[in-house]
């Protein structure tokens, strides 16, 4: 049996595999050098201003996603993909280089210094992460059949969640108070670990069957292609109900980071629930991957979606519920409403993980499917980038006040979601 584009169903099996693991350790990867707790913590380490302390996370979601408007035409044009992809590797791991060696130039330099180059070398790694995205998924599109898709991301993020519980165990002992090593080789370690990781991660991946293109398409100029990205926006509802539906739930997103700290300020519940809540939302995110992944194919990525936009409303309106009743409910009631937030919040960024990317790749086809993946994930960074804007509303209005706003996006999540026709269930009907 062959599959679309001449890809044996052997090839099929072998490229899944070789996804699947290059999935697992960058989840490993990416965990050892977690913008919200290791980065922000070496920031803080060497005397960061709080400016610099709120920068890593954004540098990673935003180098992500941006750039890939820009290079799509490029990227559209080629033949086979995986080249570009392998060709930014090598930027991406110069980076990730240097952000391993930083921490051991304290001493030589000034703390101000190696924030500085940690910085720029973060910079080029996810900036360079952003342009091999685009390849990566033209690749994943031409290799794992649509049908299957689901189940692809659902393993990769399955195993990617499994490696991060074992790295969270590795930064846990290296970071905590009175361990065995101390800064700045507690930080070089799990730079330099990630970095292993990244190269092998990004090694593993290049064997992987891509073929040419069927249809080979003349290099575009960024102007053009910029037009043909804001007529794809005019002419496609399909895709334009897909954007609102992910913009509305990053608005939803935005509000996760407080809930911790509301915890804390608002319910006060002890600082030491926050592992128990971590545990529950990593388990619940495994075992919510592994199942949907298994499932997309029966239930089509439109009712995945669904369910992480009904994750979302029904999170949102319990931690506003448990605010409300704060001074009339005892602590184990709190606790245990806060635990199911966060165990809802796993099968929400499931479904986002799964429905998300699988709708997406499944929406943009074959000829243009630079351009759509473009011009989405750049939608997507304007909106990550925006969402920095919630710190400001809770400072002005109140925790509260972030969490209607993000129950009432949930159910503009839910609206915008009906819009949407899903190609994965057409084509199995």
């Amino acid at each position: 049996m062959h599959i679309d584009h001449g890809v044996s169903e052997a090839g099929v099996r072998r490229d899944f595999r070789l996804g699947v693991i290059n999935g697992a350790l960058f989840g490993l990867a990416e965990t050892l050098t977690d913008p919200a707790l290791v980065l922000v913590a070496f920031v803080v380490a060497l005397g960061g201003s709080p400016l610099l302390v709120g920068l890593a996370a954004p540098i990673r979601n935003a180098g992500w996603y941006l750039p890939q408007l820009l290079i799509s035409g490029r990227t559209q044009s080629a033949p086979r993909k995986l080249p570009i992809y392998a060709r930014v590797a090598v930027l991406r791991l110069a980076g990730w280089g240097v952000i391993a060696v930083a921490p051991l130039l304290l001493g030589r330099l000034s703390p101000g210094a190696v924030l500085t180059i940690f910085f720029a070398a973060f910079l080029v790694a996810e900036s360079a992460a952003g342009v091999a995205g685009l390849p990566f998924l033209e690749v994943v599109s031409k290799v794992i059949p649509a049908g299957r898709r689901g189940e692809f991301f659902g393993w990769r993020l399955t195993l990617a969640g499994a490696a991060g519980i074992l790295a969270g165990w590795l930064v846990h002992g290296l970071l905590r108070e009175g361990g065995a090593v101390g800064l700045p080789l507690n930080y070089g370690t799990l730079f330099f670990l990630a970095f292993l990781t990244y190269v092998v991660a990004m090694t593993v991946f290049f064997p992987v069957g891509e073929p040419a293109d069927a249809h080979t398409v003349r290099g575009i100029a960024l102007r053009e292609q910029l037009r043909s990205a804001r007529g794809l926006w005019a002419q496609d509802s399909n895709l334009r109900h897909f954007l609102y539906l992910r913009l509305a739930l990053i608005v939803t997103g935005a509000a996760v980071p407080f809930y911790t700290l509301y915890a804390q300020r608002d319910l006060h519940l002890p600082v030491g629930e926050i592992g128990v809540y971590l545990t529950v939302y990593t388990s619940a995110s495994l075992l919510a991957n592994l199942a949907l992944g298994r499932m997309s194919r029966r239930m089509g990525n439109r009712r995945i979606l669904r369910l992480s936009g009904w994750a979302s409303l029904v999170m949102s309106l319990v931690v506003i519920v448990l605010g409300l009743l704060a001074a009339r409910v005892g602590a184990y009631w709190l606790n245990a409403g806060m635990i199911a937030v966060y165990a809802l919040l796993g099968m929400r960024e499931a479904g986002i993980g799964i429905g998300g990317m699988s709708m997406l790749l499944g929406l943009a086809g074959e000829k243009r499917r630079s351009l759509y993946l473009g011009l989405a994930n750049s939608v997507m960074g304007l909106g990550l980038l925006a969402s920095a804007a919630s710190g400001v509303l809770v400072e002005l209005a109140g925790s509260l006040a972030l969490f209607v706003v993000a129950a009432l996006a949930s159910a503009g999540a839910l609206w915008f979601v009906e819009g949407i026709h899903d190609p994965s269930v057409q084509r199995a009907a």
